[in-house]
């Protein structure tokens, strides 16, 4: 041990020769087997990471077709559904405004053409608590119109909370629980085909009947004797319901060939001969934007 010592010093050149081959054998050595033994970790989790996402893309693949199968034709018929609202609320307000009482036929086509979009909105929904509706975000924007549309209808937000509102009985606005009410008891199953809202030729018939139309309470006798003067909270809520149903084709129909509806929003708040909506017009349009935005 000292003589090799003794020589290493005497030659100092050699030496640091030797000692740094015998280190970069070592650095080599231990590096190629701390890399293969990366690239074997890194093979694994890449494996790994191939078979979650072929799992994922797989899941996803059947989820949307489950999800399609569920409410692909539905979305169609809510988008004719609320372009017929859309077209109501302008005309009515551009002054077609006939004779609302649903012992004729205008008051029937009216409120039947009211009930669809909730209607079909709850059978959607209905569908989609059987499918992942996660996999497709244009499946909770129709969740979106849901809510929107029950909250005009409804809620104090849509009319800014007016200091005339009456809360204990539905004289210009809807419980909540009467918008599930109405919107179920127009579902309906007509020979082989799944649950369906009622087409109009059904309501025809549905509608004198005195139990039937207590189902749809309080829609007949908020049309009975409607009018925009008479009845201005709720003329407010049916332009924001108009309104709601306008961008929602804008926004999905027109992509497939529905025209655009110009909705006059302004021009159809304008109509009402009410002081507290006038003075908050601009305030008014805000929040009805800040409803259609709103989350589910």
């Amino acid at each position: 041990m000292d003589e090799m010592l003794s020589w290493f010093q005497k030659n100092p050149i050699v030496a640091a020769a030797i000692v740094s081959a015998v280190v970069t054998v070592a650095i080599n050595f231990f590096g190629k087997l701390y890399i293969d033994r990366r690239l074997e970790t890194l093979k694994v989790d890449l494996a790994k990471s191939k078979a979650e996402n072929e799992a994922r893309i797989e899941y996803e693949s059947e989820a949307r077709k489950r999800l399609y199968g569920a409410i692909g034709n539905l979305r169609f018929q809510l988008l004719l559904a609320a372009r017929d609202v859309a077209n109501q609320v302008i005309s009515y307000g551009r002054g077609r405004q006939f004779d609302l009482t649903t012992t004729n036929y205008f008051g029937q086509s009216t409120l039947h053409k009211l009930v669809m979009p909730f209607a079909f909105c709850e059978l959607i929904e209905k569908q989609i608590s059987y499918a992942d509706f996660s996999v497709d975000p244009e499946a909770v924007h129709l969740l979106r119109l849901k809510r929107s549309i029950y909250t005009a209808l409804s809620s104090g937000a849509s009319i800014l909370n007016h200091p005339n509102a009456n809360w204990e009985d539905e004289e210009q606005h809807i419980f909540r629980h009467s918008l599930d009410r109405i919107s179920n008891s127009l579902l309906v199953i007509e020979g082989s085909r799944p649950l369906f809202p009622m087409p109009f030729h059904e309501f025809e018939k549905f509608i004198p009947i005195a139990k039937n139309s207590a189902k749809l309470s309080p829609l007949p006798s908020l049309l009975h004797d409607f009018s925009i003067h008479g009845k201005p909270q709720f003329w407010i809520r049916l332009v924001l319901f108009g309104y709601l149903c306008s961008k929602f084709v804008n926004e999905k129909g027109q992509p497939i060939g529905f025209d655009r509806i110009d909705f006059p929003l302004e021009e159809l708040i304008e109509k009402v001969a009410d002081k507290f909506f006038l003075s908050n017009k601009t305030e008014l349009m805000q929040r009805f934007e800040e409803i259609a935005e709103s989350g589910i």
